[in-house]
Order: C-alpha cells, then sequence, then structure tokens
C-alpha cells in the first residue's frame, strides 16, 4: 500500500491530468481544455477534483459532484477515477474513493455512486471496495454540439454534395 496525499487540485495539475485522462480512458484532451475546465471545477462548491500525490508527483484524480433527484436522498456521483498503470492495485484508488465517501458522508448524502460502463478492471474495483451494481444501468448520450457547417462538410467531402 503506497502512502500517498490525498489534496484538492489546482490549476497546476492540469498537464498531469490530461496525460492520466489519455493513458487511462484513452481519450486525447488539450491541456489547454483541461486547464479551462479546471478553472472553474476548483471553484465550485458542489464538485470536488482530488489528486493523489506519492512522492511530490501527482498520480492519480478523483472527480466527483453532488448528484441531487427529486425522486431520493442525496449522493455523490463519481465522473472520473483514474491511476496511473504503476499504481494501480496500491491503494491509491481506494484512497481517492475513501475521500469522496467521507465528503459524501459530511454532506449527509446516502451514497456514492459511479457509472462504470464495460470496464471490467473498474468494475472489479468498484466491487473490491463495496460498491454494489445497481439496476444495470446503460449510459444514453445525446449530442447538442453545434452541426458542422455546410462548407466545412462538403470540404470534409471534398466538393461531393456540390452536385
Amino acid at each position: 500500500m503506497l502512502k500517498v496525499s490525498i489534496c484538492p487540485a489546482v490549476y497546476e495539475d492540469a498537464e498531469a491530468i490530461a496525460q492520466l485522462n489519455e493513458s487511462c480512458f484513452g481519450r486525447s484532451f488539450p491541456v489547454a481544455s483541461v486547464q479551462k475546465q479546471l478553472k472553474t471545477v476548483i471553484l465550485r462548491a458542489d464538485e470536488k477534483l482530488l489528486v493523489a500525490v506519492y512522492r511530490g508527483r501527482m498520480i492519480g484524480y478523483i472527480h466527483a459532484r453532488d448528484d441531487l433527484r427529486t425522486y431520493r436522498a442525496p449522493r455523490k456521483a463519481v465522473l472520473a477515477l483514474a491511476v496511473e498503470k504503476e499504481h494501480r492495485r496500491r491503494g491509491v484508488g481506494r484512497a481517492l474513493l475513501n475521500a469522496v465517501e467521507q465528503w459524501a458522508r459530511e454532506d449527509g448524502c446516502e451514497a456514492v455512486t459511479a457509472y462504470v460502463g464495460g470496464s471490467k478492471a473498474a468494475q472489479s474495483f468498484f466491487g473490491a471496495c463495496g460498491c454494489a451494481e445497481h439496476l444495470n444501468r446503460k449510459l444514453f448520450e445525446k449530442s447538442v454540439a453545434e452541426p458542422v457547417s455546410p462548407f466545412l462538410e462538403r470540404l470534409e467531402n471534398h466538393g461531393k454534395k456540390d452536385n
């Protein structure tokens, strides 16, 4: 078990978070975009982005927020949990999750939830931490991003839409 320090993320953690996102989730998200979102997240009372620090270096993070619904007691929802591969199975993820659980207890929440999807490793981790699968939910998503402009779409199709 590694002895890590758990503390709130700071703006300067953006590069390490971006690297973890790519190595753990396979998602490349520009550091500038991570920085922009960090500016907002670290100031919000209803969200926490906590980092695990080992020997002066960030090796993991957890991002959680309030999950308030009109039909049940409040909970905290884990949005992301990432730990460097070489530090997994050494208590880092559990320490991060424990910090969110403590926050949930302090706020009078009923539970901590996480949408895990198809990752067997993540399912195993949350199960080992005492979490139970609930309702076998699937994620539904609808993009609300602006559609691609007709000019850009035409360029992507090499002008074939002009006919």
